[in-house]
């Protein structure tokens, strides 16, 4: 877990700079809006975080948001990464918000944004964020569990002898 502390003589929403290792080996400074996570340009080169420094949120905050960063920089493919930042930044811009707020819009995300939410709480619990258990229960215990089986005919799929001639076929 990072720490980050002001600058001397620093706005109060600069934070002091840390370097880490992504996993790909590259360094990464986190007082950076851009982190630079791939050494090629594949999915997930760049990290921006820009948004994090630049927000008005509480310094906090904006901790806990980078601390959930810089553990998938340093543990997850670079793709993972950057799918949680995408996923979560539409609901953290302010500041991490309440659980109240995260159920009331629930239903209206993608599935995708659940599964970043859910990532971000779990994440935050697992790192010793006790206060985010509640998030983490209600963010995994609602995640879409719908799944389609194309081969199960109750759900309308090909019954046998329509499978049995396709795959003849």
């Amino acid at each position: 877990m990072i720490r980050y502390k002001k600058q001397e003589g620093a706005k109060a929403s600069k934070q002091k700079a840390s370097l880490i290792t992504a996993k790909s080996g590259l360094v990464v400074n986190t007082a950076d809006d851009v982190w630079v996570i791939l050494p090629n340009n594949g999915k997930g080169h760049n990290l921006y975080v820009g948004w994090v420094h630049s927000s008005g949120m509480p310094d906090d905050e904006k901790n806990l948001i980078l601390d959930v960063f810089v553990y998938y920089v340093r543990t997850k493919a670079a793709s993972t990464a950057s799918g949680i930042n995408t996923n979560v930044k539409p609901f953290m811009s302010s500041g991490i918000p309440t659980l109240d707020r995260i159920k009331a819009i629930w239903s209206g995300l993608k599935t995708n944004q659940k599964k970043g939410l859910n990532q971000f709480f779990g994440t935050l619990f697992k790192q010793g964020y006790k206060r985010f258990k509640e998030f983490h229960l209600f963010t995994s215990t609602h995640l879409d569990k719908l799944r389609v089986n194309e081969l199960d005919s109750s759900s309308g799929a090909l019954s046998d002898s329509e499978f049995d001639s396709l795959a003849k076929q």
